[in-house]
């Protein structure tokens, strides 16, 4: 399908009244927003404020928190293609001190489909403050026992610990200098997609908007954490999935037409604490929050009040970021909504595609 700037445009300001709502309601302060069609059509602008009074912009970078793990799940992908990892070979190959009852039935697909088994008391990073080093951290994750058999569906962010030193096993680097060259290949300017690890904040940044934990911002991104860790502008995060949508319609991206369909194919089925239904594919979650967007979708939302939108039947990824941690997912849909009653608004809309949808098989 074709979008063209006035569409795009005219979607983009429908999702920012939505957010004026959601601020005169006080869910949230502000919001960065845009969207990239992978074909040089794009939008991007912030409404609002930040903690300090002052005024959002547009390219102001915002903590990721787990739409992080959608980008580890990229980089592992690309090891697929490059021919340097196969889903299906246990994690022990790789990393031999992962050890210990059930662990060497759990494959390397496991880890990007929240069914590997492992523990929750592995995340240490999302607990208490501490002290420990990332490699301490990712060792922690590494020798836990399982929880439950692996195949059992339960989100899990300490397996992203493990793709991580997978990474670094077959590539020969870490998975930092490793989003360096992702973000080059999306053309995304150095810097407005990468982990920032260093002492002090990253100029900018915004700030967390939170009654609790709010030491997790910066004790996530201090580490370079891989399942939370990533600081991005909403531009930059929109081009990253720009460019995953020109990869499906068959041009050049990140990942391969082939890799994207797989990605997007449902590998587990499983319900969210609050009873919700979850069906992931690899490293992202299928649909998501909203219901004008097309099928399929590729979503996945992040503690600290954002949001990535893949749409790969309209060709078209959404960002939207914030800073109001753990934003109810009902406002996240609020603003798709608009987004999609925009898009569907917009005169220049063609008809959908329905090359993209996905396919009825089940991964084993």
């Amino acid at each position: 399908m074709t979008i063209e700037q006035a569409g795009l445009d005219e979607a983009i300001r429908m999702a920012a009244r939505s957010v004026e709502h959601l601020i005169a309601e006080g869910s949230v302060a502000g919001a960065a927003i845009a969207a990239d069609t992978g074909s040089g059509v794009r939008a991007e602008l912030a409404v609002g404020d930040r903690i300090d009074g002052s005024r959002l912009r547009a390219d102001d970078p915002f903590l990721l928190t787990s739409i992080t793990k959608a980008i580890t799940a990229i980089q592992i992908l690309r090891l697929v293609e490059a021919g340097l990892l196969d889903l299906w070979t246990p994690v022990a190959e790789h990393l031999p001190d992962f050890v210990g009852e059930g662990k060497a039935s759990v494959l390397v697909h496991h880890l990007l489909s929240h069914t590997s088994g492992l523990s929750q008391r592995a995340n240490v990073v999302e607990g208490p403050p501490t002290t420990l080093a990332a490699e301490e951290l990712a060792d922690h994750a590494l020798r836990t026992p399982l929880a439950r058999p692996p195949g059992e569906v339960e989100y899990c962010s300490p397996a992203f610990w493990l793709l991580a030193g997978i990474l670094r096993q077959c590539s020969g680097r870490d998975h930092v200098e490793d989003l360096v060259d992702l973000s080059c290949a999306a053309g995304i300017e150095p810097g407005h997609l990468a982990y920032r690890p260093e002492a002090e904040p990253p100029r900018r940044l915004v700030p967390a908007i939170a009654s609790r934990n709010v030491h997790l911002a910066e004790q996530v991104r201090r580490v370079a954490y891989p399942a939370g860790g990533v600081v991005a502008s909403a531009g930059a995060l929109a081009s990253l999935g720009g460019s995953m949508v020109r990869a499906a319609h068959g041009d050049h991206g990140v990942l391969s037409s082939a890799t994207i369909r797989t990605m997007a194919r449902p590998w587990s089925r499983g319900v969210w604490p609050d009873g919700r239904p979850a069906v992931w594919g690899l490293g992202m979650e299928l649909h998501g929050p909203g219901d004008l967007l097309g099928s399929p979708t590729l979503f996945h939302a992040g503690a600290s009040g954002v949001g990535f939108w893949v749409d790969l039947e309209r060709g078209v990824a959404l960002s939207v970021l914030t800073a109001n941690w753990y934003l109810p997912r009902a406002a996240l849909a609020r603003v798709s909504n608009a987004f999609g009653a925009g898009l569907a608004r917009g005169s220049a809309v063609g008809p959908a595609d329905s090359t993209l949808s996905a396919p009825e098989e089940k991964a084993s």
